[in-house]
């Protein structure tokens, strides 16, 4: 049951890091911007998730798995929200950086979990399933963002993601 829920919570922040990229030239015709602008979303969540892991896995080390983990759920869960509402494009923009930073350390700080709950002869198993839940959180945020934004527009699917890994706070 623990490697489901830290799987799920790769899950969530593979889908979160890809759930605009299909979304770009709807978001950019609802705020009438050019397209090229509109791409700087996905820049903006990128560089920080990037920057993000491997700081916020020492702070893990340091503070707390379970501790920071935590944090980064919630900062990420609403700079979700706060981007689902963001009214313009530059709230947007600033909220992305926020979401990816505290997303980066989602997957490091899980994936440490995993590793100290099982027997290194489990271990690299549990790791690879681990893995394998989490890039397919990337699959699933790249295309079925695109197909809900269909029925539920962008802002919809940022609200769906944020409930996603505000949940994954209750479930851990």
């Amino acid at each position: 049951m623990v490697l489901l829920v830290f799987s799920l919570c790769g899950f969530a922040s593979a889908i979160l890091t890809r759930a605009l990229d299909p979304l770009i030239s709807v978001i950019a015709r609802d705020f009438a911007i050019p397209v090229t602008q509109a791409a700087l979303l996905s820049s903006a969540l990128t560089l920080p998730f990037a920057f993000g892991q491997p700081f916020l896995g020492l702070l893990g080390d340091f503070f707390g798995k379970s501790k920071v983990l935590t944090i980064c759920l919630w900062v990420a869960g609403l700079a979700l929200a706060i981007s689902a509402f963001a009214p313009t494009f530059l709230l947007l923009l600033i909220a992305r950086p926020i979401t990816g930073f505290a997303a980066g350390g989602i997957v490091p700080v899980a994936m440490a979990m995993v590793g100290d709950r099982f027997p290194p002869a489990k271990r690299q198993l549990a790791i690879a399933r681990f893995v394998m839940v989490a890039t397919m959180g990337q699959i699933v945020g790249a295309s079925g963002s695109g197909i809900l934004a269909e029925y539920i527009g962008w802002r919809g699917v940022l609200g769906l993601t944020a409930v996603f890994i505000r949940a994954m706070v209750e479930f851990r």
